[in-house]
């Protein structure tokens, strides 16, 4: 559908023309959008090192929803579905105006759902000041004694739960990927009408160490063997640099050393161009949930440009190296269903098929072919059997 919005790109790039005669410059602005993309997939990391993270309760888990005064002195509604939603407002950057613009729109289209806003390392004046400067439709909160945070166990910034009236976490989310967004906004509608059943089949099955993962499409950890995954992506930067200093090389020797461990290789693919999730995200939630910058870029890049970041090769692997293309969003994206969305990543499962780690991410100082192969090397030694 062509919304105005799409117009107005088409209309700006009709008057910025003499600007794109520069292809290369054109090119360059098509990467940085891509880079942008990754940035908001990646977004709401609290803290650098991975043994501090805590990615929350788990769907299925029951917790409980403060009944409490917010810092613009609202009483939150008892048993109704809630998200609650952590992340960190002041100062209130780009992502932060995203995620309020998002929030907002929910608010207003499903208020069966109460949002609750949990701003980490926040003071209550502060958000106060924030949420009085600002329609605010949705209930903000500090968290200075850290009662939300021990009742969800996170830490993470932008990390979302979907609980019921029951008290019981139906799903979670994590980050700000534009296209996932929009794919949690169906699963915002469902919950609004109560089809907790139907969102069953779309909400989240984090990995948890010492389980067994639910299957994906066209993938299924079976016992028999120790198992490696590296998750890439094919608008992700770091990952196309890895494949360049090659990747395929470094995980060919290593999978040669350990003919009995098995390699599966997730790339996710994307099955529409990266203007294209844009352009969808602000048809949805107006232009104004993207920063003003972004949104220029957009104009200037168009939707013609395609950005040839370096893929990873289908050919040329060791026996025991599978290689497995999935779409974003569909029913083999382990965003969806492990909890797993950033890339690069790793996960590691034993003989038995469950999931040992690392949890909740791997998070190398350097990206390179060697920072990947040497970690799976040290999984591999420290979780198989002598």
């Amino acid at each position: 559908m062509q919304s105005a919005v799409l117009y107005d790109l088409q209309h700006y790039k009709l008057h910025n023309s003499v600007y794109k005669e520069d292809r290369l410059v054109r090119h360059q602005a098509a990467v940085l959008l891509t880079v942008l993309l990754t940035g908001f997939i990646l977004s709401g990391t609290a803290s650098s090192q991975p043994e501090q993270l805590r990615p929350g309760v788990v769907p299925g888990q029951a917790v409980e929803v403060p009944n409490v005064v917010d810092v613009l002195g609202r009483l939150s509604t008892p048993q109704q579905p809630a998200l609650v939603v952590f992340t960190r407002l002041v100062p209130c950057l780009d992502t932060c105006n995203m995620l309020h613009r998002v929030l907002t729109v929910w608010a207003e289209e499903y208020p069966e759902i109460g949002i609750h806003v949990v701003s980490l390392r926040n003071t209550e004046g502060e958000l106060r000041e924030l949420a009085a400067s600002r329609y605010t439709p949705y209930y903000v909160f500090a968290d200075s004694a850290g009662a939300w945070e021990a009742q969800f166990q996170t830490n993470l910034n932008l990390t979302m739960f979907l609980v019921d009236e029951q008290g019981i976490v139906r799903t979670r989310f994590h980050g700000l990927d534009p296209q996932r967004v929009l794919g949690f906004d169906r699963i915002m509608a469902l919950a609004a009408e109560g089809r907790w059943e139907e969102l069953e089949e779309l909400a989240e099955r984090p990995l948890q160490v010492g389980q067994r993962p639910v299957p994906l499409h066209g993938l299924a950890i079976t016992p028999g063997q120790p198992t490696v995954v590296y998750f890439t992506d094919s608008n992700c930067l770091p990952c196309s640099l890895i494949i360049e200093q090659g990747l395929q090389r470094e995980l060919n020797a290593l999978a040669s050393r350990y003919p009995s461990v098995r390699f599966v290789v997730l790339d996710r693919q994307y099955p529409k161009l990266v203007w294209d999730v844009f352009s969808d995200f602000i048809a949805r939630f107006g232009k104004s949930a993207l920063p003003e910058s972004l949104v220029e870029l957009l104009h200037f890049v168009g939707p013609e440009s395609e950005v040839e970041l370096v893929q990873l090769p289908t050919e040329g692997w060791q026996p025991n190296v599978e290689v497995v293309r999935y779409f974003a969003g569909d029913q083999s994206d382990p965003g969806l269903k492990w909890g797993k969305h950033g890339t690069p990543d790793l996960a590691f499962f034993d003989e038995q098929g469950r999931f040992l780690g690392p949890d909740p991410v791997w998070m190398p100082g350097t990206y390179s072919p060697a920072s990947v192969t040497t970690y799976i090397e040290q999984l591999i030694l420290t979780n198989s059997p002598r």
